[in-house]
């Protein structure tokens, strides 16, 4: 089964990437398949990620 997990830049515009990486380190680590990446930015300089991963 596929799911989801959201991340933001959010307001205090810390550093995405980092963020997402750790989250893709915590979910191999429960046994969970990283599938893709999509990243999203938008006009107010918000970054959006989306991590695809199955289990």
């Amino acid at each position: 089964m596929k799911y989801i997990k959201t991340l933001d830049s959010g307001f205090l515009k810390s550093n995405l990437s980092l963020r997402v990486q750790e989250e893709i380190n915590k979910l191999e680590k429960k046994g969970y398949v990283f599938i893709d990446l999509k990243l999203i930015a938008y006009s107010n300089n918000q970054t959006r990620a989306w991590i695809i991963y199955s289990d």
